[in-house]
């Protein structure tokens, strides 16, 4: 994929990769006024903008990560689009806990709210100790000092590392065990 994305002339690719963003954009604005309402349709408009996160993420990792073991030549253009897709995830994850915290309020089931937060507390752990992996791997595998840490975002070889798989599971998993811990503690609101 990579080979006939990178045959096309720049401005196609940046033309693509932009529309691609706005459309991210354009989701998280409809699923945040969706969520105000009391439509029927609130889980197929939550649905989409999970599936724009995973596409998100795959773009990251294959095309907006060079490899390693190739130059990259100009610093890192991508760093606007890792962080605008950050904001986005927060902001899905922040969507995310509003409809769980909704759902959860309706259940008067002290023991499915109980299985909530422990599911997404180990879906937490899971996704930090992948992500630490990760971290490590970066560190001994790719010859990144750690103690430049706080300046790995600036690497256009690491885009990857703040926006994956990991980041999203441990998005989404807090702002469910968060949601889950207040329908718990404040069960009448």
């Amino acid at each position: 994929m990579k080979d006939w994305l990178f045959s096309l002339p720049d401005i196609a690719i940046i033309t693509m990769i932009s529309g691609f963003l706005l459309l991210g954009i354009y989701l998280t604005f409809k699923s945040i006024k969706t969520l105000k309402t009391n439509r029927s349709n609130r889980k197929i408009v939550l649905l989409i903008p999970f599936v724009f996160h995973i596409i998100n993420i795959f773009l990251i990792d294959e095309l907006l990560t060079v490899d390693p073991s190739t130059s990259s030549g100009n610093g890192n253009p991508a760093i606007p689009y890792v962080f605008i897709s950050l904001t986005l995830l927060i902001t899905f994850c922040i969507i995310v806990f509003y409809k769980t915290r909704e759902v959860l309020q309706d259940k008067s089931n002290l023991s499915k709210k109980s299985i909530v937060l422990v599911a997404s507390l180990i879906f937490c752990f899971v996704a930090i100790y992948f992500q630490m992996d990760f971290v490590s791997y970066v560190n001994e595998k790719l010859y990144y000092p750690m103690g430049d840490w706080w300046n790995w975002w600036k690497d256009i070889h690491l885009n990857n590392l703040y926006l994956n798989v990991y980041t999203f599971l441990f998005g989404l998993s807090m702002a469910i065990a968060i949601a889950s811990a207040l329908s718990l503690l404040r069960p009448e609101n």
